[in-house]
């Protein structure tokens, strides 16, 4: 496992390592190191100094500093003489191993967080990580990374898997939020919306569906071979039994309703009327042809055509300015057998619903919380 380090400028040219690295340890008593990076212009490799403490735990079990000796004050014959066993020595190589090369990084201004691996052979300054990681990607080694990286946490394996699809969602939905503004064309949105397929969530009875295919062919040919009707896509419920649904795919500013009639009534728009009938067809058309083709389809990819489900995406609920017209679109559709008709608002809304049921990956600390500085460990 990763340790963090953290370093303090104590000048311009210095900056401690804020942690006391243990050479021995007793029960009263033990040694420490204490290291600082230095800037030295005459040999940059040269750039840690360091102080060997004896500690002895005080009346409040905390460590504390001997009393240090001066050495100029010794008479002729006397001296003082530190000794390190094996263990300690080769503590001290290690502390002194990590403490190099946390100096090579340079002295950085301020506090600074370090990843130091538990092997004590990397060292990289926190916000850098990436750095490294995109240099071991451009040397081919993505699977190498990854693989490592399974084998020694498999569930953070998931866990980053998992965070990478909820922030590609997040950013689809600020493109789909984007995009129903900037009022993109149908092409544009039968590109997005099948690349996107995730959007629809559950379907209608609560059945969660997945995209099969995109611009496919559903039947209608005529004595001529011509004539044959083709669905923005497919897609097919979930479960052990599939069924496909036909999604047809119109703008957020197609209008939904005619202007009020001299009856009081809004009449549904000559677009949604079309788009209704067209996906009808085409649910008719898909159920009941008997082409070679359809029939190999349905087999390799374990679907059944059973009365066909159609979903129709078009509009936007922000058109209705009163209560009159929202109730002649809700009893529409409401009194609709088949397609089900989703307002890009109504999408816009379920796909926020599916990216704030996942654990967010967008939240951040509060502007008053450093946790570089806030948790520092001294």
């Amino acid at each position: 496992m990763s340790q963090d380090r953290y370093t303090k400028s104590t000048s311009l040219v210095t900056s401690d390592i804020m942690v006391d690295y243990i050479i021995d340890q007793k029960e009263t008593t033990r040694k420490v190191l204490r290291a600082t990076v230095v800037d030295n212009p005459k040999d940059k490799d040269a750039c840690i100094s360091c102080v060997i403490f004896h500690q002895r735990k005080g009346k409040n079990a905390t460590w504390e500093d001997v009393k240090s000796i001066n050495l100029h004050t010794l008479k002729a014959g006397e001296g003082v003489k530190l000794r390190l066993g094996c263990s300690e020595t080769k503590a001290l190589y290690d502390h002194l191993s990590e403490a190099f090369q946390i100096g090579a990084q340079g002295v950085q201004r301020g506090r600074q967080k370090f990843v130091v691996a538990s092997d004590q052979d990397v060292v990289i300054r926190a916000g850098l990580e990436s750095k490294y990681i995109f240099k071991l990607i451009e040397q081919g080694l993505s699977e190498d990374i990854w693989r490592q990286l399974v084998e020694s946490d498999p569930d953070l394996a998931t866990k980053l898997s998992m965070a990478r699809i909820q922030t590609n969602r997040i950013e689809s939905l600020r493109e789909f939020e984007e995009s129903i503004i900037q009022e993109k064309l149908e092409n544009y949105w039968q590109v997005f919306l099948s690349k996107n397929d995730w959007i629809f969530g559950y379907g209608l009875s609560y059945n969660f569906i997945t995209k099969e295919g995109e611009q496919v062919y559903v039947g209608g040919k005529n004595v001529n071979n011509s004539g044959g009707q083709v669905c923005d896509f497919m897609a097919a419920s979930d479960g052990e039994a599939r069924f496909t649904a036909l999604v047809e795919i119109k703008r957020p500013s197609t209008h939904l309703l005619e202007k009020e009639d001299r009856n009081g009534c809004y009449p549904i728009s000559k677009e949604l009327a079309m788009a209704v009938s067209q996906i009808q067809v085409y649910c008719q058309s898909w159920g009941t042809c008997n082409s070679a083709e359809i029939h190999d389809y349905e087999a390799e990819h374990g679907v059944l055509r059973v009365q066909p489900k159609g979903i129709v995406v078009i509009g936007n609920s922000s058109e209705f300015k009163s209560r009159k017209q929202k109730q002649a679109f809700e009893l529409f559709r409401r009194n609709l057998h088949n397609p089900e008709i989703i307002t890009y608002d109504e999408l816009l809304a379920r796909a926020k619903f599916i990216t704030q049921d996942q654990p967010s990956t967008q939240s951040q600390p509060s502007e008053k919380y450093d946790p570089d500085i806030d948790d520092l460990p001294f």
